[in-house]
């Protein structure tokens, strides 16, 4: 069962192990996605700390400068106000690219990083035409539905994913989508993480045309020097609703591995 934490940064709570963990979300989603995963999770293993970024599900009205610098100083907020000295940080696509910031500034409560769908360092680097196309998404519900079903490999129902993009309309403002899309499609830092110890676990989806393994390889393996992949087998880029329980328990079992 998720439970709200009370605190000054709102957050959603889960568990309560010895294995600290902060999960943040991707671009189109919410820190309730990670629900249906949680169920599969071990919860006497695990306290989690679901936290949305500013501008999205439970902090859907705050204002900022919606910038990942800005998450990498709430989350050590959060930390701070959970009494948590670190954290293993897990994330979803853009997260994951959120959470790597979090390394640059605050390596010391970092213990290790966990991405699914992972954007690296570097960013998308998408092209003008590509941009574009994620640019209307910001202001269109048909738009980020076209996103959905082509990062899941045109294979799910067009009932899924207009659900998808509309759970995605009404869990994020405008302003902070549009902002972080310039964040993570045209900026980069790998530099500042190049070469990290940091221990690394990747889960690319089997169906996402974009993050694939190659990909990782051509980055976050190349950073890292303790980086593994795995495959998501019957999934896109949002293992997290396409196959939660298969995801919960493998996160289950990296925990484990990374205590």
């Amino acid at each position: 069962m998720l439970g709200a934490a009370s605190q000054a940064i709102p957050c959603l709570r889960f568990g309560q192990g010895r294995h600290r963990v902060l999960f943040l979300a991707g671009w189109l989603g919410s820190a309730q996605d990670w629900g249906p995963v949680l169920q599969a999770m071990d919860a006497d293993a695990v306290s989690a700390c679901l936290l949305d970024i500013r501008g999205y599900g439970t902090r859907r009205s705050e204002q900022g400068s919606y910038s990942f610098r800005e998450v990498a100083q709430d989350v050590q907020r959060v930390l701070d106000e959970l009494g948590w000295d670190d954290c293993t940080l897990v994330g979803h696509s853009m997260g994951a690219m959120a959470m790597q910031r979090v390394l640059a500034d605050a390596g010391r409560r970092v213990r290790a990083l966990v991405g699914i769908a992972p954007v690296p360092a570097c960013g998308s680097r998408m092209d003008a035409q590509r941009f574009a196309s994620f640019e209307a998404a910001v202001h269109n519900i048909p738009h980020r539905q076209g996103i959905v079903a082509a990062s899941t490999g045109q294979r799910l129902s067009p009932s899924w994913t207009l659900r998808v993009a509309e759970t995605s309309w009404a869990q994020s403002s405008e302003v902070a989508v549009g902002r972080y899309l310039l964040e993570w499609a045209r900026e980069g830092f790998e530099a500042e993480i190049a070469g990290s110890a940091c221990p690394v676990r990747l889960f690319v989806g089997q169906h996402d045309p974009g993050l694939t393994r190659a990909a990782m390889e051509r980055t976050w393996l190349r950073w890292y020097a303790d980086a593994t992949v795995e495959e998501v087998p019957n999934a896109g880029h949002y293992p997290l609703l396409e196959t939660p329980a298969w995801l919960g328990t493998r996160l289950d079992a990296t925990l484990r591995q990374l205590a």
